[in-house]
């Protein structure tokens, strides 16, 4: 995308829209919802942060001096006022911007950490998300590359591996470590 659009909001704004949802194709479904998005996201950024969004995101880090936690929840909340963009997603564009080295869980896949850790999801996607993401912060090195590889790790896992309908305990090489596997074995017992 970068050689044939650019990647600045200037840039992105003067790209067609057809060529612009062809590239993002490579992305997955609705490309062309996806490109108007991206357009939106560009006017956004040009008009409010002029065209510097990493700039606004580090003066809103500079608070993190005065409180923990204030910098990153004001970060999070110039975030989550674009399209599409929640919790999970600020935290993933924090992190893999590395902008700061928060504990990030893959939104699509916070089953996977809920079995490995807790035996199951509960039935709050936002409490089992926090959970994740609390464990993670405990039991990670405090850098960008630890925490976006378990990032990684996480999501191919739960792509892979840890299904969210069918998980394929048979083959995970975590068994001997997962509390999910070690509940099911419980309750084989009990019966």
């Amino acid at each position: 995308m970068q050689e044939e659009v650019g990647l600045t909001p200037r840039e992105i704004l003067a790209a067609s829209p057809g060529p612009l949802a062809k590239l993002l194709r490579l992305g997955g479904i609705q490309p062309e919802l996806r490109a108007a998005r991206l357009q939106e996201i560009a006017r956004k950024v040009k008009a409010e942060f002029a065209g510097d969004l990493k700039a606004a995101l580090k003066k809103r880090l500079q608070l993190e001096k005065e409180q923990t936690g204030k910098g990153i929840r004001a970060a999070k909340r110039v975030l989550q006022e674009f399209p599409v963009v929640g919790e999970p997603s600020a935290e993933k564009i924090l992190l893999f911007s590395k902008l700061v080295p928060v504990a990030a869980v893959p939104s699509a896949f916070v089953e996977v950490p809920a079995r490995l850790w807790f035996g199951e999801a509960g039935k709050n996607y936002a409490a089992d998300y926090r959970a994740a993401r609390e464990v993670l912060n405990a039991g990670l090195p405090e850098t960008s590359e630890a925490r976006q590889k378990a990032y990684l790790l996480l999501k191919k896992h739960g792509q892979q591996t840890c299904k969210r309908s069918r998980p394929k305990c048979e083959v995970c090489p975590l068994t001997g470590q997962c509390a999910y596997i070690q509940m099911q074995a419980a309750d084989r017992n009990v019966v």
